[in-house]
């Protein structure tokens, strides 16, 4: 058998391995039932009111469909990262207010997740209605899937459904431990975004691009590792580039790098697939000083002790827009350089709109997702043009990457 027969033969065997995940559209007769539900409404506020309300909306379906059914919806979610101590100013009161504006109905907030007092609020209220608990990481149980936490929320429900995409990847009590003591479901927004990950992975239009950037090198090296073969070129920026560049004896700085993971992206990045950058623009955080510098193999000094690599350089977000542009599927994750600062916004202004104009071609498909990525793309007012993009960063990367999601493992038929 040779080598693309036998990959062909392998990915059939995947897909059949494949097992479908039980939906709520599965349930027969849901009408007065408790249905807790896992969200992800991990939203950025200010003064006390929501400011982006992207991840609410994006659950409003699966709310939606479960009110219409007649449930008594009782509402999972954690905010920050309070440590397991009550912190008021990442309590769900603003949120709950947001979705009350949102669903144009009565959104019972809860100052607590579990108890009595939770349980009897519950009873009380109609078929048909909303209760939010207070934020769950309030509770140190949480984070390390232990105590009791998950027997206190799985005692509210009868029923539970896991929409939170962002947080599957995440093995905590209000997210894999609920779902191990109760029916688990997966709501719609979970679906969709699997759904249009599964384009990537099961049989994407080629050419196929990946472009990653971003600071965090260790969750994009396995995604190179799962995707390399699959795909036709993998565009690397930010950290994983910065990474590569040390470990290729590149004098880079105080530029953002991982020593632990010289080896792998030396193994990685050095592959054909692979595309690194031919130049890089050199600087300092408040951008008063920069430059381009080309990366030549007997150049080994870009930058002083004070300066960092902020962007790719222009030569490199060219090539990158003409890969992209001449590709049928594009997934990305991660920013070019620190786009926050310009100029060092150019290269991951180039791509995005490489992107963007390719999202608009009938026969392509376009995937973003990640915090800073997503950041962008609303900044430029281009996130509609894309084909889909997650509510998802680490979820996302290690779906893509191949591993289990301690989030959807019960969900499976």
């Amino acid at each position: 058998m040779n080598g693309g027969m036998q990959t062909g033969w392998l990915r059939w065997l995947k897909l059949q391995q494949k097992t479908k995940m039980k939906s709520i559209k599965d349930i027969e007769n849901l009408e007065g039932k408790k249905v807790l539900v896992r969200v992800d409404f991990n939203v950025p506020l200010e003064n006390g009111e929501v400011i982006n309300d992207r991840k609410l909306r994006a659950s409003l379906p699966t709310i939606d469909y479960l009110l219409k059914k007649g449930t008594k919806v009782i509402l999972a979610s954690h905010l920050g990262r309070p440590g397991g101590k009550i912190k008021e100013s990442l309590r769900l009161a603003p949120v709950a207010k947001k979705l009350q504006d949102l669903l144009e109905s009565k959104v019972h907030y809860l100052s607590e997740f579990a108890g009595n007092s939770v349980q009897k609020k519950i009873s009380e209220i109609d078929n048909s209605e909303v209760v939010l608990l207070e934020n769950v990481r309030f509770s140190p149980d949480e984070r390390e899937n232990s105590g009791k936490l998950a027997h206190k929320l799985a005692n509210l429900a009868d029923i539970f459904v896991m929409d939170g995409f962002g947080i599957t990847h995440r093995d905590h009590s209000s997210v894999s431990g609920v779902a191990q003591l109760l029916p688990a479901y997966s709501g719609l927004l979970l679906q969709k975004e699997l759904n249009n990950l599964d384009k990537v992975l099961e049989n994407p239009n080629k050419p196929l691009t990946i472009a990653l950037g971003g600071v965090k090198v260790a969750t994009k090296l396995p995604v190179i590792k799962n995707l390399l073969d699959q795909a036709d070129y993998i565009l690397v920026g930010g950290g994983i580039a910065n990474t590569y560049l040390k470990a290729k004896k590149f004098s880079i700085g105080n530029s953002i790098y991982n020593d632990k993971y010289l080896q792998q992206a030396l193994d990685y990045c050095d592959k054909e697939k692979v595309v690194t950058p031919d130049d890089v623009v050199v600087g300092d955080n408040d951008g008063d000083k920069y430059q381009n510098k080309v990366i030549k193999n007997t150049h080994t000094d870009l930058c002083s002790e004070n300066e960092m690599i902020l962007d790719i350089g222009p030569k490199t977000a060219e090539k990158f827009s003409n890969l992209i542009k001449k590709s049928k599927t594009v997934v990305w994750n991660g920013a070019m350089g620190y786009f926050e600062q310009e100029p060092y916004d150019q290269g991951t202004r180039s791509i995005t709109e490489a992107i963007a104009n390719l999202s608009e071609t009938s026969d392509s498909f376009t995937l973003a997702g990640g915090g800073e990525t997503v950041h962008f793309l609303e900044k430029e007012n281009l996130e509609a043009r894309l084909n889909f993009v997650s509510t998802g960063g680490g979820a996302m990367l290690y779906y893509l990457a191949g591993k289990k999601l301690p989030g959807i493992v019960n969900l499976k038929k």
